[in-house]
């Protein structure tokens, strides 16, 4: 293998790490919130970062792999949730201060079917192409 290959998955591989890491921090400061009474946008951080630490793992386990396809699915369901808790919380009139509404809403919508669709379908067609 090429040195510049080798060097290219070295950084690739610390990318996944530091994401993961990342996304797990996000976590615990959504489970500190929630410890301070603000149970909704703490839940709603968990589920959605949630998801992306699970992706994080995904990617080092190898997106081909059986245990990365089962954390792809586990990884997009919680990043589903976290964006329909997102969009169910601003269409029941969370303040969301200045940032605009309707555009909370659009982005939030856009996440549960992208997060929340699209992850089981890409899983299933993943596993069709395995039985081929």
């Amino acid at each position: 293998m090429p040195d510049w290959i080798a060097k290219e998955e070295r950084r690739s591989r610390r990318r996944d790490m530091v994401m993961t890491v990342l996304s797990a921090i996000f976590v615990v400061a959504g489970l500190v919130v929630i410890g301070f009474g603000e149970i909704a946008i703490g839940g709603l951080a968990a589920l959605f970062f949630g998801g992306c630490t699970l992706i994080g793992f995904m990617q080092l386990a190898g997106p081909h792999t059986q245990a990365g396809q089962r954390l792809l699915l586990a990884g997009s369901l919680l990043m589903g949730a976290g964006s329909l808790a997102l969009l169910l919380l601003v269409l029941d009139g969370m303040d969301t201060g200045h940032r605009a509404r309707g555009t909370m809403i659009v982005a939030s919508a856009i996440g549960t079917v992208l997060f929340g669709l699209g992850g089981p379908f890409a899983y299933v067609l993943n596993r069709r192409r395995r039985r081929r």
